[in-house]
């Protein structure tokens, strides 16, 4: 069956702009392991591996779940030192990254694990937070965490050299990250909703593109 020649020209835009969106996002990542790594090559404690800050990461988010159930899910709201806490264990996932490649010390295992442990962090308050404004952002957001858990796994036991990444997913939870901090303060809450959509958005891009790339499958046609 032939393809409209306007269905070709409008699936060359969009990866025209899909092009052009993962360039500037990569330039600014680019940017910000510039700053990084002279840091970490000069400052950074050999003890403080990057699984260690993953590690980390994960007491965070457990022992904020465990919070939530004890405490109840209302007291997050204005909740100054949750803020602090989250916004601690955001600061580990921008460390991890760069660490391992100063250290030389990349690894499937790593890339893994960082990526089962964002999860962890986000979802639970994302759910919480954002469950009564907009539950349709929720279930998707879940449906696309299971996704991208799923592919990740998969990847692994394929003997890929590092499980899938790209750039649109970094950002993904850069915007998810964001969001859920300042859905700590009830006044922000539609703000932080808009920057949560905007990240789900990038997270379904990262999918797409990580079909594409690595699974061989040509969504677009």
């Amino acid at each position: 069956m032939k393809v409209p020649v306007g269905f070709n020209w409008l699936i060359a835009g969009i990866s025209f702009i899909e092009a052009r969106i993962e360039k500037s996002l990569t330039f600014l990542a680019e940017k910000k392991e510039l700053v990084l790594i002279p840091f970490i090559c000069n400052f950074w404690p050999c003890w403080l591996t990057p699984n260690r800050i993953t590690a980390f990461r994960l007491l965070i988010s457990l022992a904020i779940i465990f919070w939530l159930i004890l405490k109840g899910a209302p007291l997050y709201q204005n909740n100054y030192w949750l803020a602090i806490v989250v916004i601690i264990a955001c600061l580990t996932d921008l460390f991890d990254g760069p660490v391992a490649r100063a250290m030389k010390k990349e690894s499937k295992i790593g890339s893994l694990f960082d990526k089962i442990v964002d999860k962890f962090l986000i979802l639970p308050l994302g759910i919480v937070q954002f469950w009564t404004l907009d539950s349709l952002l929720v279930v998707l957001s879940i449906a696309g965490t299971i996704v991208v858990v799923i592919t990740a796994i998969y990847k692994y036991f394929q003997a890929e050299a590092e499980v899938p990444e790209n750039i649109f997913g970094k950002f993904a939870m850069i915007c998810y990250s964001l969001a859920i901090i300042i859905a700590i303060w009830p006044i922000w809450q539609n703000f932080a909703l808009k920057i949560a959509w905007l990240g789900f958005g990038l997270a379904f891009s990262s999918v797409i593109l990580n079909f594409r790339r690595h699974f061989g499958i040509n969504i677009s046609i």
